[in-house]
């Protein structure tokens, strides 16, 4: 069956509905759960993105992320998808705050950066006042600095591609990744140790979220195979 376009705006409206509820539950522990997800400065790696190839993303954190920081950072991306796709200043904004909040470290001209979140914005909204002193209100307080929190990259994986991430996580420490997708279900994701055992695998219906504790500092293989039949984006956050 194909959706109208009615269906898909009444579907949108739906969910956008579940996200602002989630935003008023949210907003007033934003602040509390960056301090608890925040850590020291962490050195940053490039990164190359091409398909079937092996991704070194930014080094984890020695911190470990609170189930609050994983909603909230959650929830961000899921903004961020409905503004783009409603053209919805507003949503973009609050995205952007929201990870501000938390010191979420995304890499310069990352389409999830702040920066790339409130250039959309303002050419979604060009003439509204009042939403142009929200967006320079959002970007003088990223002026300002923040501690290190979650790592943010963002991935495009053609059909039946296997993508590998490395991310190095500290030994001692609870070890949290994360997948958003709008699709997830197209998505299997499963993390290998340094010796190449499986500790985590996440396929089917289930949620894309995945904890561990190393009992070493060492790097571990994050497999992210395309399923479905169609190119998929999708955004991982971790410690």
């Amino acid at each position: 069956m194909i959706e109208t376009r009615s269906g898909q705006n009444e579907r949108d409206q739906s969910r956008f509905a579940g996200l602002v509820l989630g935003l008023l539950l949210l907003a007033l522990c934003v602040q509390v759960s960056a301090k608890d997800s925040t850590t020291p400065d962490v050195a940053r790696k490039s990164s190359s993105v091409r398909a079937g190839s092996t991704l070194s993303t930014q080094p984890s954190s020695k911190q470990a992320l609170s189930h609050q920081a994983l909603a909230i950072q959650s929830l961000a991306l899921d903004l961020v998808r409905y503004g783009d796709r409603q053209k919805d200043a507003l949503a973009l904004i609050q995205a952007a705050r929201m990870q501000q909040g938390l010191g979420t470290q995304v890499k310069e001209g990352s389409p999830r950066s702040e920066a790339m979140l409130l250039q959309r914005a303002r050419s979604y909204a060009p003439s509204r006042a009042d939403l142009i002193l929200l967006m320079d209100d959002v970007a003088a307080s990223a002026s300002r600095g923040a501690q290190a929190g979650p790592v943010l990259e963002h991935f495009l994986v053609p059909v039946n591609e296997l993508q590998r991430l490395v991310v190095r996580f500290t030994g001692g420490v609870k070890a949290t990744f994360a997948l958003n997708s709008d699709e997830p279900q197209k998505l299997d994701v499963e993390v290998l140790d340094s010796a190449g055992k499986a500790v985590c695998l996440r396929t089917g219906t289930t949620n894309r979220e995945c904890s561990w504790t190393p009992t070493t500092t060492s790097d571990y293989q994050i497999r992210i195979r395309n399923v479905g039949s169609t190119t998929s984006e999708y955004s991982v956050f971790h410690n």
